[in-house]
């Protein structure tokens, strides 16, 4: 599709200029990108849908899992996706095409529409802090592979939650209570981003057993939009709550005589969402479409405006150069060195 080259354009251009800092460089980048995303748009909202699947969505669900946000929008007929990388090795938003084809995804997406992020928190959550080693002051921790994979994750999430903020869709994260994700730089820089508009990045605590999960498991959903209904939910009893396979924790004693705590067998059943926390994600959006869609063409259109200048022109123009250049061909070997360098820095 022809955006998917630009797209990748967009990434070759920023990767060539100058700017003070890493930074500055990713703010504008982020502009760029999003400029070019809205624009793409303005084209697929008039057309009626890309080409590729004939009709925009209400809902995508990235890092899905057994995706049940997205099936509780497909079961009332409303048009879904999921997005994972254990559904499509064409998903892994660690590599490089895995992250364009979610920034793609993203265009199908209807004004209004809700794009709910699941971001892996193996490496963010307190289980795991011994090895991680990450926390407020340190969010980066250990140079270990799945680690330096959460953090990619992290900042690349951040910057499409930016992204679907920009096009006029709502956006959620979901992370543990315990997450240490949003100390990471990216995710700092979203939340200045909402404060210097006066507005805020909510952060609404709740528990995972209110939705009949087996454990409590205290959950935080971060969005700038009103989700406080989660947050009032009472936590029935653990008889009336669905039974899990396996603990989900053991404690154990180390060589040294210490008491430690990490996970077990049920860890991996716990981060699966219930049915009815799909229902509940569906019943929300539902009850706030209309003024999430009003609020949301307003703020494209506003943006749309917004980047109509010199920048776009210039971008354009090398768009134009690169397609009219003989033997066209996509560098896509300086595309991974520069996105895994300083586009999106954690």
């Amino acid at each position: 599709m022809l955006h998917t080259y630009k797209l990748c354009l967009v990434c070759q251009w920023a990767s060539q200029t100058k700017a003070e800092d890493a930074a500055r460089a990713t703010c504008q980048v982020l502009v760029d990108l999003c400029a070019l995303a809205m624009l793409t748009k303005q084209t697929i909202e008039s057309s009626g849908g890309p080409k590729a699947s004939g009709k925009l969505v209400s809902c995508i669900e990235y890092f899905a899992g057994k995706a049940r946000v997205a099936k509780a929008f497909k079961k009332t007929r409303r048009a879904s996706r999921a997005f994972d990388y254990m559904r499509s090795g064409r998903h892994n938003i660690c590599e490089n095409t895995g992250f364009m084809a979610s920034v793609v995804a993203l265009l199908s997406l209807r004004f209004a529409g809700l794009a709910h992020y699941a971001t892996v928190c193996t490496s963010f959550c307190w289980v795991n802090r011994a090895t991680n080693k990450r926390s407020k002051c340190f969010p980066l921790g250990t140079d270990r592979g799945y680690v330096a994979a959460g953090s990619v994750m992290g900042g690349r999430t951040a910057a499409m939650c930016l992204l679907t903020w920009a096009l006029g869709s709502a956006f959620s994260l979901e992370q543990p209570k315990s997450s240490t994700m949003e100390f990471l730089a990216s995710w700092q820089f979203v939340i200045d981003f909402f404060k210097q508009r006066g507005d805020c990045l909510k952060a609404h605590f709740l528990n995972m057993g209110s939705f009949l999960a087996p454990s409590k498991k205290p959950t935080v959903l971060y969005t700038v939009f009103n989700m406080e209904p989660f947050t009032q939910l009472p936590t029935p009893a653990t008889q009336r709550r669905r039974r899990g396979r396996a603990p989900v924790t053991r404690q154990y004693t180390d060589g040294a005589g210490k008491r430690r705590c990490t996970g077990d067998a049920g860890l991996k059943d716990s981060q699966a969402y219930t049915p009815e926390f799909g229902r509940a994600m569906l019943a929300w959006w539902i009850r706030n479409k209309d003024d999430l869609k009003t609020e949301g063409r307003q703020r494209f259109e506003h943006a749309v405006r917004e980047i109509r200048d010199a920048s776009v022109a210039q971008l354009a123009a090398l768009i134009m150069s690169y397609r009219s250049s003989p033997g066209f061909r996509f560098p896509e070997a300086q595309l991974d060195e520069f996105l895994d360098s300083a586009l999106w820095p954690v």
